[in-house]
């Protein structure tokens, strides 16, 4: 008998969401930090040092997906499942940056309020992207 679609490796599917927060926070957690970093050393604009930090952990987090998140009975990276990945992170990236560049313009802001903006563009590349990862990328048929 094959396992129904909405249960993952005898997994309940309301488990998978925990387990993409769980990713998202110690992913974000490095993120904020690493975006504040480069802003400070390097003098970039927040959206800049978002963008940067981003893509630099794009890559990290599909393995963890894939093998974690959204794993299931015969799991391994797929170049197909990596290219939507790619797709959903610049989607992702997209709606980072924009928002982030949208509060950037209405007022330059010091390193407390930079942090507040890159919180406020995490939340919505966040939300972004687990609709894309779940129903996307790593949806049961994909």
């Amino acid at each position: 008998m094959k396992t129904p679609d909405f249960i993952i490796e005898s997994r309940p599917l309301a488990q998978t969401p925990v387990r993409f927060a769980v990713v998202s926070v110690a992913a974000f957690a490095v993120d904020l930090a690493l975006a504040l970093t480069l802003r400070d050393a390097f003098g970039l604009a927040v959206f800049q040092a978002a963008a940067l930090s981003f893509v630099l952990l794009a890559f990290a987090t599909y393995f963890i997906h894939e093998h974690w998140t959204f794993r299931r009975e015969g799991s391994r990276s797929s170049a197909r499942r990596m290219a939507r990945n790619v797709a959903a992170n610049i989607t992702a990236l997209t709606a980072r940056v924009a928002v982030i560049a949208a509060l950037e313009a209405l007022h330059d802001p010091g390193m407390a309020l930079a942090a507040a903006y890159i919180v406020v563009g995490g939340g919505a590349s966040l939300g972004v992207n687990f609709l894309l990862n779940r129903f996307w990328v790593f949806a049961a048929k994909g």
